[in-house]
């Protein structure tokens, strides 16, 4: 019971898609097991604390869930951004390759094109 006590902020987490780091984990588990041990008595539950502990979680999460969940959306904003920046430079990279290519080819076929031998200024043209 205590590892389900322990696990099941993981669980919170999962059911609204917001990830954390484990420092962050751990510290939202070490806050409660403090506020335990200052207002309530460990002691006294004994083979409930596990229990204890759940309902503890359970509540502290219903009632700053909401401000937990608008900051861990706020980092997943943040990595979702710099995501989507280093996307769109591979994309532009990409096509970077893709314009320099075709003004290489460009640049050869203008050569050639430069030094293309005019014909005989004396004999017309067909068209």
């Amino acid at each position: 019971m205590l590892l389900y006590a322990l696990t099941w902020p993981a669980v919170w987490l999962e059911r609204r898609a917001l990830t954390c780091s484990p420092a962050r984990s751990r510290s939202l588990l070490d806050d409660r097991l403090e506020a335990v041990a200052a207002h309530g008595d460990p002691a006294r539950y004994g083979g409930y604390f596990p229990a204890y502990l759940l309902k503890c979680l359970q509540d502290w999460f219903q009632h700053h869930g909401d401000e937990l969940d608008a900051e861990l959306k706020q980092v997943r904003n943040a990595l979702d951004q710099v995501l989507a920046s280093v996307r769109f430079a591979e994309r532009v990279q990409r096509d970077a390759r893709n314009i320099d290519l075709l003004a290489a080819t460009h640049r050869l076929l203008h050569a050639r094109r430069a030094n293309r031998v005019t014909g005989d200024d004396r004999q017309r043209s067909l068209f």
